[in-house]
């Protein structure tokens, strides 16, 4: 029962370390612009195979280092995005009739604080 654990653990690691190379590769052709979700992925592979490792030595198995693991301690998980609350974003955004109520993930793009400069009207449109 322990050699058919032992295998098994061994098979896992193997595919967790298999991942972990095809995410490395996608990670240098994406460069500095690699999506959040594999470095998500890239995290969570070195903190199985660090938690492999570990599992495996304890076992008295013998296990090589993964370049880029440390084996010596799992990998945190990946941070959580700060959270703030309605009232917070309200401060920070005016948007009249906005309800961010139950909002999560909000992603806000081309956004200028600070106030607004006067808006001009068209040439051909009569000042107000």
């Amino acid at each position: 029962m322990s050699e058919q654990i032992i295998l098994a653990l061994e098979a896992e690691l193997a595919a967790h370390q298999a991942r972990l190379a095809v995410i490395r590769i996608r990670l240098a052709e994406y460069g500095i612009d690699a999506p959040k979700s594999l470095l998500i992925d890239r995290d969570e592979a070195c903190a199985a195979i660090a938690r492999l490792t570990a599992e495996l030595r304890a076992r008295g198995v013998p296990v090589d280092d993964t370049p880029g693991v440390d084996a010596a301690a799992p990998a945190a998980a990946p941070a959580t995005a700060p959270q703030i609350g309605q009232a917070e974003i309200a401060s920070i955004i005016s948007l009249p009739g906005a309800n961010f109520a139950g909002a999560q993930g909000i992603q806000i793009t081309g956004v200028q604080l600070g106030p607004r400069p006067p808006r001009q009207p068209p040439e051909d449109e009569p000042a107000e």
